[in-house]
């Protein structure tokens, strides 16, 4: 069984997320995802790695980096922090391990190897349905605007970064009282365009621990809190911000330091005691590798739409729990990343809480995917079946810009199958 087609998906209505569905010569298609530049994505995904892997063994994941891996480092993965190309290729790989799963007939954590619980714990992500530019915002305007919201369906329901700032102990009764055992805020964001990360005046820094404790004020100990930083402080500010948190015996600070700055973060490391976690934005098991060394991380954080895919966050994971730390699978940006996350976590043995966020499983998601995994008592559960189990709506589709590759008379061929053409031609 072969790839034949490579197909393309993006849609205005969630203007920061791509889809791509591998299809074989069987008639099944795996389904990838991911976040960031979808265009760019989409354009490399059909210039670079399609005219390589159309013809391809479906089920060959380790083969298939051999065509589509970082050329200048032996075809591994791409690695470092984001960009185009690690992202295209993650969102191939999760494709590729949902067509491996469905020719088993097995749920992906079967696949990777089998799961060693049912279910995980969640944290919420004080996130909401909002952060985009207005509509018709020109793209080089973007920039002036919170700009990294999904899209979809708008909704005043769990306005959850809103309330984390304007009414955080309400919030976390909230989710006390929905089964949810532990949220995480970043209060400290808002501060960033003015300081842009390089100072923090002791006021500053009062109003934001205040936030910390109105939510310990409001349930005790009922919930674990993490903070988030934003990858943009400095050693100093970075270092007055961890030592102010401590008193609130934090599950851990993420994201202290810009992802580059990995030595400042191991020197904050050495004199606090909350647990340092990072960085959704690392791509490939070396950049995990130095940070781990370096004493920077006690907990590793990860996203399959950015790191490599399900390949390389299974090696990351393996290096991790060998250097006794364990991993935390990121989710703020789409559900087949959410729904692939979750058979990762039920199979990592290190998987320690999987992150999660109301207003996306409870409303923008369900608007994308026919089914959407459940939370349930504070845990949330993989979808059964073969694969991943997530599978777009037709509705969803439908709207979409599609674009496909294949192999015509010969002959690599790329034609748009609906939508707006924004691609330039192989």
């Amino acid at each position: 069984m072969q790839i034949s087609r490579i197909e393309t998906l993006t849609h205005d209505d969630y203007p920061h997320i791509l889809h791509v569905r591998l299809h074989t010569t069987d008639g099944l298609v795996g389904l990838g995802e991911s976040f960031h530049h979808p265009e760019a994505l989409a354009q490399y995904i059909h210039t670079v790695i399609a005219p390589d892997l159309l013809g391809h063994d479906a089920c060959n994941v380790a083969g298939a980096w051999l065509k589509m891996g970082a050329f200048t480092d032996g075809r591994q993965p791409f690695a470092g922090t984001i960009s185009v190309e690690s992202s295209a290729t993650s969102a191939v790989d999760i494709a590729l391990w949902d067509l491996r799963a469905k020719v088993l007939g097995l749920p992906l954590h079967d696949a990777l190897g089998g799961a060693v619980r049912d279910g995980i714990r969640v944290y919420n992500t004080a996130a909401e349905t909002g952060h985009l530019p207005p509509p018709g915002t020109p793209a080089h305007r973007r920039s002036e605007f919170e700009d990294w919201g999904i899209g979809g369906p708008q909704s005043d329901e769990f306005d959850d970064w809103t309330a984390s700032i304007e009414r955080p102990g309400e919030l976390a009764r909230e989710l006390v009282a929905a089964g949810i055992t532990a949220m995480k805020i970043y209060p400290f964001h808002r501060l960033i365009g003015e300081t842009r990360g390089l100072y923090i005046t002791r006021r500053q820094l009062q109003e934001n621990v205040e936030i910390f404790r109105d939510v310990r004020n409001a349930v005790g100990d009922d919930i674990d809190i993490a903070a988030d930083l934003g990858f943009c402080w400095a050693q100093a500010p970075a270092l007055q911000i961890a030592a102010a948190l401590e008193e609130f015996g934090l599950m851990w600070i993420e994201d202290l330091v810009r992802t580059s700055a990995i030595d400042a973060l191991a020197n904050i490391a050495r004199v606090v005691r909350t647990p340092l976690a990072g960085f959704d934005y690392f791509a490939g098991l070396p950049a995990y590798m130095k940070a781990i060394e370096s004493g920077a991380l006690a907990i590793a954080r990860l996203d399959l739409q950015w790191v490599g895919g399900v390949s390389e966050a299974t090696r990351i994971a393996g290096y991790a729990d060998a250097k006794g730390l364990g991993v935390v699978l990121h989710d703020c940006t789409g559900p087949v990343q959410w729904a692939t996350s979750l058979h990762c976590s039920v199979h990592f043995r290190n998987a320690v809480i999987q992150e999660s966020v109301r207003a996306y499983y409870r409303i923008v998601y369900q608007s994308m995917i026919k089914a959407v995994p459940e939370v349930r008592d504070g845990r949330a559960f993989p979808l059964q079946g073969a694969g991943h189990g997530a599978e777009l709506l037709d509705a969803y589709v439908d709207g979409a810009r599609r674009v496909e590759s294949t192999i015509r008379n010969g002959a690599f061929a790329t034609e748009v199958l609906a939508g707006e053409h924004r691609l330039v031609r192989a």
